[in-house]
């Protein structure tokens, strides 16, 4: 039974935050592999069946109560008919078109296809009933296109159904269904305590440095793959993971590059800030030991942005002529090397001064630092 309730609990877990690990895992897709045969889909499913069914129950006694609250009509015995209907007809119906949408679909229809034709059965006939039976039709197509990023499916068949009702004096339940859609589709209800954990992570973080890999652990970017929305701190919070931990922040900026898509501008200012810190310097011996700081970008986990990448040649060449004049004993060359270091830094802030792009600014300050660096040193 632990055996069974650990298994399940994560099946869960990876269907709602993670759907891309929960396909690799029960699906076996690499590289558009083979989907479950018809007898591992009904096993599988029918494995689900219990906690698919809890769901549902749990959530038609929530909304019930919450209708009867705000004064809405809520007929129970025929919402719990149209749950035990829709809860069977969707698993069925995952099961039959597995090969086509896979048992991701199958899953979450039945969670979510329960639900709605429980809401729809069990409030009456009326205008307000009408508008939350939309809402619940809305979630429905959100969350059942949230993992299977049927995006257009959903906008079509709100926009449908909006003009249908339209045509019927129904514009609202119309428009309540199209915003009901997009809510669920982009989760903005759990938006909120998403912030609220990536502001406490990145606190927790800075408080506690020795304890920054766990902090990053409760960050929502690194256990939920389906959020749309900037994250205030996300970024931050992997940057000072990389200082500290070097091996395991670039490990981590790579697992945000190809596990959260739509969170990559976190591993990208990650990575940019990374780097603009690796090309500070407060002495020439700093200076030298640059081009092996930044070792790590040629094969960078993130694409770099265009500005960075084309500045990085000039400042290992100050770098490596740098390095040079700390080896050399001849000073004739050692003063050649200090001079070729000082022509590659003056060009290359010639060049940023015309230079466009965010992180121009701060390349032309890292510059002026070096050049008086450079410059201090000759005299």
């Amino acid at each position: 039974m632990k055996d069974y309730l650990h298994w399940s609990l994560r099946q869960l877990y990876l269907l709602y935050f993670w759907p891309k690990q929960f396909a690799r895992e029960v699906e076996g897709q690499r590289s558009g592999g083979p989907k479950l045969q018809f007898k591992e889909r009904t096993i599988y499913l029918l494995k689900m069946l219990p906690w698919i069914a809890l769901v549902n129950i749990f959530a038609n006694i929530v909304i019930g109560f919450t209708c009867e609250a705000f004064g809405i009509d809520y007929r129970w015995k025929e919402s719990w008919g149209g749950v035990a209907l829709g809860v069977l007809f969707s698993v069925a119906f995952g099961v039959a078109l597995g090969v086509a949408f896979g048992v991701l679909f199958g899953v979450a229809s039945g969670i979510v296809g329960g639900l709605a034709l429980g809401v729809i059965s069990g409030v009456a006939l009326s205008v307000i009933s009408g508008v939350v039976r939309a809402v619940a039709l809305g979630v429905t197509l959100g969350a059942i296109n949230n993992v299977e990023k049927g995006m257009a499916f959903g906008v079509l068949f709100g926009v449908a159904l909006g003009g249908i009702s339209a045509t019927s004096g129904g514009v609202v339940i119309g428009i309540a269904v199209v915003l009901a859609y997009w809510f669920s589709y982009f989760r903005l209800f759990s938006y909120p305590l998403d912030a609220a954990l990536s502001s406490v992570a990145y606190l927790n973080g800075k408080l506690r440095p020795h304890a920054i890999k766990q902090a990053w652990q409760l960050c929502p970017v690194a256990w939920n793959e389906v959020i749309w929305m900037p994250l205030p701190f996300a970024a931050k919070l992997l940057t000072m993971l990389a200082r500290q931990d070097r091996e395991e922040g670039l490990r981590q900026i790579a697992f945000v590059t190809a596990e959260r898509s739509l969170q990559i501008r976190v591993a990208l200012r990650a990575s940019e800030e990374l780097a603009l810190n690796d090309l500070q310097a407060t002495s020439i011996k700093q200076l030298a030991d640059v081009t092996e700081k930044l070792d790590w970008t040629t094969d960078a986990p993130v694409k770099l942005s265009e500005g960075l990448v084309s500045a990085f040649p000039r400042f290992e060449r100050t770098a490596r002529h740098v390095d040079q004049y700390l080896t050399l004993h001849s000073e004739y060359r050692k003063g050649e090397s200090l001079k070729q270091a000082l022509v590659e830094v003056e060009g290359l802030q010639k060049s940023l001064v015309v230079a466009r792009g965010r992180l121009a600014p701060r390349l032309s300050q890292t510059a002026i630092k070096w050049r008086s660096l450079l410059e201090a040193e000759q005299r």
